[in-house]
This record gives C-alpha cells, structure tokens and sequence, in this order.
C-alpha cells in the first residue's frame, strides 16, 4: 500500500498542457498589444526623420540665398520656385553644395523664393511621404 502512495506522489519531469497553453495565451495576449505600439513608433521616427531631412533643406536653401545675396545682390535671385531638379540653375548647386550628401537622393523638393527669402520648402522622401516647410507657418505633413 505504501509502494501505491508513493507512485502517485512521484511526479513526471516537465509541464502540462494547461501550464503550456496557459503561457502561449499570455504571449499572445502581450503580442497583441505590443505589435501596434512598436509600429507606431516607427511610424513616428519616420515622420521625424523626414522632418528633419526638411529642415536641413531649409537651412541650406536659406543659406544659399544669403550667400548669393550678399555676393551679387537682389538680381541674384529672384523670386519663383526652384526644384532640385534644375541642374544647371546656380542656386540649386549652391544648396546641393550645402546638403552634401545629407539627404537621400532620391528625394526631391521644391524651394519658393520671396523677396529673396525662403518662404516654402515641400520635401517629398524617397518613398512619397511629403513635409512642407512654411516660414512662420511651421511644418505639415502630408501622405502618398
């Protein structure tokens, strides 16, 4: 009678199926609000690194039209839109000399010079996403 007892106080090694199910419910639940988080948040870094790949566009385009200014004067440049697909145009070369290689090439913006100021910056990414730059205005988003 004690051999009986004891063959049913010796537990098996490992886990049983309500423990194992019980832990995949867990995990699933926690991956169910984890995943939306974590694509949120690359969302935004992308949002944010567009808005900055904006700004740097900005700052050199601006910076490029104070050195045309102060090198040739207002008949330098004159107001309009200038788009980086003007290869030939001066003052494209200039901002392209002051970006460098800080933004991806594939981007394109399109620069709306006023009373030889940058007013407006619209960055389009690689991918489609737009930033508009607007002096006194802030920054907008737009989508593809």
């Amino acid at each position: 009678m004690i051999e009986h007892f004891n063959g049913y106080k010796k537990r098996e090694e490992g886990f049983t199926l309500v423990e194992v199910l019980s832990v995949l419910v867990i995990i699933a639940i926690l991956s169910a609000v984890a995943i939306p988080t974590m694509s949120g948040f690359i969302n935004d870094s992308k949002k944010k690194a567009f808005t900055v790949q904006a700004r740097t566009v900005y700052v050199a385009a601006q910076a490029a039209a104070t050195e045309m200014l102060d090198n040739g004067g207002a008949d330098v440049l004159a107001d309009g839109q200038y788009s980086r697909d003007e290869n030939d145009n001066t003052y494209i070369m200039q901002v392209e000399a002051y970006l460098s290689n800080d933004i991806d090439e594939r981007s394109t913006y399109v620069i709306t010079i006023e009373d030889s100021t940058v007013e407006k910056v619209l960055f389009t990414s690689s991918n489609g996403d737009t930033v508009t730059i607007e002096r006194g205005d802030g920054v907008t988003y737009g989508d593809k």
